[in-house]
């Protein structure tokens, strides 16, 4: 029940959402993709715990990619904040109890929201389930075939993009990490899925 784009649609447009989260980092990623992946979405943000089943997120940056052209992402205003309550029924399913709880909501300083909605911490519910590996990984199903190479040529740009920031500052590995090693292992083993060459050397 959250407003556009939390919840997966833009106006009347419903996509398909993903949120990647990473533990070590404290970030994580929604991402939405509508139209078959003619307009792509991606929020970024970052959270620190606030007990055993609360966090505080802090949302970063939104950048859109229409026709696979990535556009430049746009800060979020500081303070523009949200409190999760977090509840687990089992190893797949994860409810998400949402608000503002007092941080900034740049749709309520646009006047696109009334100024009380969405205040406390529980008034928007989330339901996630986890993606299995092929399905964060692969093109959107029922793409246009004229779009399919953008979208996909759009999906390689970022993820080589992360690849690179996560190779950062490392001297041919001798100072990474097992945690850094997970992380490139991850985001090549993604990459490798949208390879344009059937048998990549």
């Amino acid at each position: 029940n959250a407003p556009p784009p939390s919840n997966g649609a833009l106006g009347p447009v419903r996509g398909a959402a993903f949120q990647r989260v990473d533990v070590p980092s404290r970030t994580y990623t929604n991402e939405l993709s509508l139209l078959g992946a003619a307009l792509f979405v991606q929020l970024t943000a970052t959270f620190e715990p606030r007990g055993p089943l609360a966090l505080r997120v802090a949302f970063q940056t939104i950048t859109f990619s229409i026709l696979g052209l990535r556009l430049p992402p746009v800060a979020f205003p500081p303070g523009t904040e949200r409190t999760w309550l977090l509840t687990y029924t089992d190893e797949d399913t994860r409810l998400v109890r949402a608000g503002v709880d007092g941080g900034r909501s740049t749709a309520r300083d646009l006047g696109l929201l009334s100024r009380e909605e969405g205040e406390a911490a529980d008034s928007y519910l989330f339901v996630l389930t986890r993606a299995t590996p092929s399905e964060s990984s692969r093109a959107p199903a029922g793409l246009p075939s004229p779009l399919a190479p953008l979208a996909r040529a759009a999906e390689r740009r970022r993820l080589k993009a992360q690849l690179l920031e996560a190779c950062g500052g490392q001297s041919l590995g001798a100072e990474a990490g097992a945690e850094d090693l997970r992380r490139v292992r991850d985001l090549s083993d993604r990459l490798g899925g949208l390879t344009p060459t059937a048998h990549p050397a």
